[in-house]
């Protein structure tokens, strides 16, 4: 099918600019954003693995909603309506998602879906463990909570899976089972809800947000495609190529392929409508006419465009064009100016052309967003309308660099939306009007100017002169190094003022004033003597009034100085740089060689012979040998340490000196313990000869100590009934941990071999173990019904008689085991019923007889019992009878 997406794009974005208020929070009196937005527009052809109560075809247009930055009172409902809106997805809190009802009253009868889009493993700045029963029972309570007693029309799935990153990516942890797991359980709660029947309440859809990266999705984020699609009535791949430095072609070739791993399932590609999120400039309209045309040329059931804001369908083309150097000359200009006059002037020269102020604070927002995001080549002069009324007010406080940055970005979107300049924009410190926006970039930009990086805050309508807050060396200090820097750090972020040049160091015996360098970064001023000092002479430092400024122009208000002293020729007692073995270390060497190592050739001190190596009872050991050759002293002994104990070197102060007499300083103490006992496994997950139903199952082997890979550590091996190893295989450890991984799984009904050869595993003092072997065998067959008394829809069943389910093989309690009911057909109501498990057979009795001639049926939900493997009964089983 091919479609107009800039007609599509135009209609949505005229909307979302109307209804809700995106351009208006850019620019004027709100600091929030929109966090996604998006239009869906497809036709979903369902499949026997689909929502039992899913309509055949999906004719959505839609898009998401944060009720943060998009109150409710925001929405007009009508308008929705008229540009043929059809679903809304609402950030809805797990915890206290109540802000949902006020969605759902206001959308009541209006023909518009409400879904309730839920971040399930990641709060906002962490991520948690899909694998963990916890967290997921947790989660999946509060998503059965928001279905049950809210009348949404969907719940969307966000962040469920891994976060992918080293050290956290599915395959380490069986991911890809327990994220298929939880959709599935999400879907079978979900399917509960819907078989209720309840009066008025909505047929739930399921839907989720999955990550592009096509064969390696499941490995890295545990998310499946194939494995997820029987559990999703739509599935949204975030195919954002910006992100990924990919073009359209690679939106073709990704949409074909997640499209063909669904089997049948919609896929409904999401696009970004920008750059990249590091560079958030709006993608030419023919660009993106062209990512969503591949995209639904290669079967995508529609198309979701991230994000609000980020189109250029209303920015003007550029009159004429500028450059970075040009811009940052008029900044430095305008920041003069205000500071000299108090107001704006009334145009700006920029390079060759006049530009009246709104079109320079364009100009100054893509600027700093231009150097934000390393970007190259001329930048554009479009025209823009005067702010109607900019009020009048004062603010003072700091700006952190994130927040003008996300000030310069909101600022230039609505001028984009609206053609004119903001009368204010909202941030942290309240509404900044429109003159204050040109003094923070103006100055932002002179910084960048002058220091080559943006700094870190601004300090808006500064009166504040900077003041010294410390030095290094401090005042007066004594011993310092002929060639260390003296580092003056201020209260604020620093420039070269007036008097720069008047600064200067003095040799104050000799009065001259000597050779230095300065440099200024951020806060601190850094001088540095271009040729040593002189030892224990007396420097001063002097920094005349106006030689510093802050960065809105504030002078150092008077003269600082102070002064230090160098050290003596040589004054500098030796420091130990190293000890082998180092501090706390295990060793496995008997009779080892304690080496100790200084900064400086040594000799022996006074108490020389007072050095000494102690066991834990303070017993030294007799006799201990000392050697000293140039910067290192050994120490060796008679015989043997005893295993298992820890000794400590002592180095009195004064027991070793310098060639000039310095002496040790301070005491000297490092400690080190001998073991010689071999690692032993404590533990193998799974256990010996145990049976196993996780296809790619994370091996894990517990020493009885902290390890380390030995010589024979790439000889490890895990290895099939043939003999054949599993490759590649990855060993990592962790502490007193191995962990055996794999990609792919094991193959079922197979019994495999992990094999530790001698030497494979040390400890951390170097014993390695001996040869360890541990089997495991896979087995995925789930247990299936084979036979039923009474059988399924018979009647003249007795009124006592127990009813007997017997399976495949043994069988023990599922999850669901307490999902099984018995409910009376003729009376509607569930009766009470005990149940218990024997072999391969679940027996269920009545608590009391049953009713003559009345229908019973028997529901055992999927999960209700699981073999010995821990494989469950795959799906949902009822049996009906009638009595006698």
């Amino acid at each position: 099918m091919k479609i107009n997406p800039i007609l599509t794009l135009t209609a949505i974005f005229i909307f979302i600019l109307i209804c809700s208020g995106t351009a208006m929070a850019a620019g004027e009196g709100n600091s929030s954003t929109i966090e996604r937005n998006a239009s869906l527009n497809y036709q979903s052809s369902q499949t026997s693995s689909q929502s039992e109560g899913a309509s055949d075809t999906l004719n959505v247009q839609g898009y998401w909603i944060n009720p943060t930055s998009t109150p409710l009172n925001t929405i007009n409902v009508t308008s929705l309506q008229d540009e043929g809106i059809t679903d809304v997805f609402i950030s809805t809190s797990k915890s206290n998602p109540s802000s949902l009802q006020g969605f759902i009253t206001k959308f009541n009868n209006s023909g518009i879906r409400v879904h309730a889009w839920v971040t399930c493993f990641h709060d906002g700045t962490s991520w948690t463990d899909p694998g963990n029963e916890t967290v997921v029972n947790e989660l999946t309570n509060s998503i059965i909570n928001i279905a049950t007693n809210y009348n949404v029309d969907g719940i969307h799935l966000d962040y469920a899976r891994y976060s992918g990153t080293p050290g956290n990516e599915a395959y380490r942890y069986n991911g890809t089972t327990h994220v298929t797991s939880f959709v599935q359980n999400i879907y079978n709660e979900i399917q509960l809800i819907n078989n209720q029947d309840t009066p008025d309440k909505p047929y739930i859809l399921l839907s989720a947000a999955l990550m592009p990266e096509t064969s390696v999705n499941g490995y890295y984020y545990g998310q499946n495609y194939t494995q997820l699609a029987p559990y999703l009535d739509f599935m949204v791949p975030m195919i954002y190529k910006g992100n990924y430095g990919k073009n359209t072609t690679w939106i073709a070739y990704v949409t074909d392929y997640i499209v063909k791993a669904a089997n049948g399932t919609p896929v409904v590609a999401g696009l970004q409508t920008y750059m990249s999120d590091t560079y958030a400039i709006p993608l030419p309209s023919n660009e993106l006419e062209g990512d969503i045309q591949a995209a639904l040329d290669n079967g995508s059931s529609g198309y979701v465009l991230f994000r609000y804001g980020l189109t250029d369908a209303f920015e003007e083309t550029p009159y004429s064009y500028t450059n970075i150097n040009n811009i940052l000359d008029a900044a430095t200009w305008v920041k003069n100016y205000i500071a000299e006059h108090g107001e704006l002037p009334s145009t700006v020269s920029v390079g060759t052309e006049e530009v009246d102020m709104p079109i320079f604070l364009s100009l100054l927002a893509r600027g700093l967003l231009y150097i934000h995001n390393g970007e190259t080549g001329p930048i554009g002069v479009i025209d823009y309308n005067n702010p109607p009324n900019p009020p009048v007010s004062v603010l003072n406080g700091t700006i952190l660099k994130n927040e003008y940055i996300n000030l310069a970005t909101r600022v230039l979107n609505f001028m984009n939306a609206y053609g004119r300049a903001p009368n204010f924009s909202g941030s942290s410190l309240g509404n900044i009007p429109y003159k204050d926006l040109f003094e923070i970039f103006s100055n932002v930009l002179d910084y960048y100017k002058l220091n080559n990086i943006l700094p870190d805050s601004f300090l808006l309508n500064d009166t504040i002169p900077p003041t010294v807050t410390k030095t290094s060396p401090v005042n007066n200090e004594t011993k310092i190094s002929l060639t260390a820097p003296m580092i003056i750090t201020f209260s604020e972020n620093i420039t070269a003022g007036d008097n720069y040049s008047g600064i200067y160091v003095m040799n104050t015996i000799s009065g001259v004033k000597v050779a230095m360098t300065k440099t200024i970064s951020a806060n601190t001023l850094t001088i540095k003597q271009t040729t040593s000092r002189l030892y224990n002479t007396p420097y001063q430092v002097y920094i005349p009034a106006g030689a510093i400024k802050d960065m809105t122009g504030n002078k150092l208000t008077n003269a600082y100085t102070y002064t230090f002293t160098t050290l003596s020729n040589d004054s500098t007692p030796p420091t130990i740089t190293s000890v082998d073995p180092t501090n706390n270390k295990v060793i496995n060497v008997a009779n080892k060689a304690l080496v100790i190592t200084f900064s400086e050739n040594i000799k022996a001190g006074s108490a020389f012979t007072s050095i000494k190596v102690t066991n834990p009872d303070g017993v030294k050991v007799n006799p201990l040998y000392k050697v000293i050759n140039g910067k290192t002293l050994t120490l060796t002994r008679n015989g043997y340490y005893i295993n298992g104990l820890t000794y400590t070197i002592t180095l009195p102060k004064g027991s070793i000196t310098d060639t000039a007499g310095n002496t040790l300083k301070t005491a000297f103490t490092s400690k080190f313990k001998i073991d010689f006992v071999k690692p032993t496994i404590t533990s193998v997950n799974p256990t010996n000869n145990m049976v196993i139903n996780v296809a790619n199952k994370a091996l894990v082997i517990t020493f009885s100590e902290n390890i380390k890979a030995g010589s024979a550590f790439t000889s490890i091996k895990v290895t099939n009934p043939d003999g054949v190893k599993v490759n590649p295989l990855y060993k990592v450890i962790n502490g007193k941990t191995l962990t055996l991984t794999r990609n792919g799984y094991y193959i079922n009904g197979l019994t495999y071999t992990i094999t530790l050869p001698k030497g494979s595993i040390t400890d951390t003092a170097g014993n390695a173990i001996t040869t360890f072997t541990s089997k495991f065998k896979i087995d995925f067959v789930k247990p299936t019904i084979t036979s039923v008394n009474p059988k399924n829809n018979s009647s003249k069943f007795s009124l006592t008689a127990p009813i007997t389910i017997t399976f495949s093989e043994n069988i023990t309690g599922g999850t669901k085991y307490s999902g099984i009911y018995m409910k009376n057909l003729s009376t509607g109501k569930v009766v009470s019923i005990t149940k218990s498990i024997s072999g391969k057979t679940l027996t269920i009795k009545m608590v009391s007889g049953r009713l003559s001639k009345n229908t019973y049926q028997i529901y055992l939900p999927a999960g209700a019992v699981k073999d010995a493997a821990g494989n469950s009964l795959a799906s949902a089983y009822t049996l009906k009878f009638k009595t006698i």
